[in-house]
């Protein structure tokens, strides 16, 4: 039987409708593009980029240009990096309003390998990531309002140059989802005295069966409220806020879950597209920071693609996978590491 459920994260309504991945099919899109090496990478090491660099790891300190991880300013940012002085002139009744999108973008260069996967990467690498995350979320911080870590991969997930990297933005306003998800979780914390996100966790390690990986610092499950097929949620099993609170120890565990949750995706989904993202929150008194819980978020994508009824009635998605089915898929996997 199909259901309709909300997610207790967001509130957004997905309908899981496992009858509707048999449906009739004869188109077909482009599959996934790999990651092959090409020597015009811009991204390759060796290659001289005219643009301010923010930040590098490199265990070889006697070439400039040979590096293992490196971030510097997106040549083709979202964002404007300054307001400019003449306004955009928004007046009260105005039908066509518009303004000057502020803030700054920056693009990490996760490894010097054009062909680098993150389930290949080794725990040391994806460490050296996770610090590289760290260190821009902390600085963008002191400047920006909202700061989002993300990454594309693949075709469907707009990934437009090969080379493994992710993106990350400040922006100076708060956006609407964290202003939701913020909203929703302090006043789930008013209600139950509690996270909504630490009772998620206890919920579904009673239950179990949407859990793919964990260890003692992550849980990996697929939520209850899938948007897409086969979506994953990290989250670290400590109350924290944001990545701010990340120690050493923490981040290793980080990696582990890394390499079971996207050796999982490749095994079992080969190779597929994907997004995710880190909500990460800014917290401003102590029962703020008691109510947020950050998380990671993984999104497959062109598995199903939202059509005529999810556009036209506003529910988040028409999920053809159950996160049960998707979790038991990938615990063949991750199983197998233990």
């Amino acid at each position: 039987m199909n259901e309709l459920r909300v997610c207790p994260i967001t509130a957004k309504k997905v309908i899981i409708a496992k009858k509707r991945a048999k449906r009739f099919r004869d188109v077909k899109g482009p599959k996934s593009f790999a990651a092959t090496y090409k020597k015009c990478c811009p991204f390759c090491y060796g290659k001289k980029l005219d643009v301010k660099e923010t930040f590098r790891i490199d265990w070889n300190l006697m070439d400039k240009y040979d590096w293992d991880l490196r971030g510097f300013l997106n040549l083709s940012p979202y964002l404007e990096s300054r307001i400019h002085k003449k306004k955009n002139g928004i007046k009260k009744n105005d039908l066509f309003k518009t303004t000057t999108p502020y803030g700054t973008a920056e693009v990490l260069v996760e490894n010097r390998e054009h062909s680098k996967l993150l389930s290949t990467m080794t725990s040391i690498e994806l460490q050296d990531l996770f610090i590289a995350y760290k260190n821009r979320y902390e600085d963008l911080l002191k400047r920006w309002r909202e700061v989002l870590i993300f990454r594309n991969y693949g075709f469907f997930a707009g990934q437009s140059i090969t080379h493994p990297h992710s993106q990350i933005i400040g922006i100076n306003e708060e956006s609407p989802n964290i202003k939701h998800e913020k909203r929703l979780a302090c006043k789930y914390y008013k209600e139950h005295n509690g996270c909504v996100i630490c009772s998620l966790i206890k919920e579904e390690r009673k239950k179990k069966k949407r859990i793919i990986f964990e260890n003692n610092h992550y849980i990996a499950i697929c939520p209850w409220a899938s948007s897409f097929p086969y979506e994953v949620l990290i989250i670290p099993k400590e109350h924290q806020s944001s990545i701010l609170e990340f120690s050493l120890e923490s981040m290793a565990g980080l990696a582990e879950t890394y390499q079971a949750v996207f050796g999982a995706l490749n095994s079992k989904l080969f190779d597929p597209s994907y997004n995710y993202y880190f909500r990460n929150y800014r917290t401003v008194d102590e029962e703020n920071g008691q109510a947020l819980h950050w998380f990671i978020r993984i999104m497959p994508r062109g598995i199903s693609i939202p059509a005529g009824f999810e556009l036209g009635t506003g529910i988040e998605s028409v999920n053809v996978i159950p996160p049960e089915d998707a979790a038991s898929l990938f615990r063949e996997y991750t199983n197998k590491r233990k």
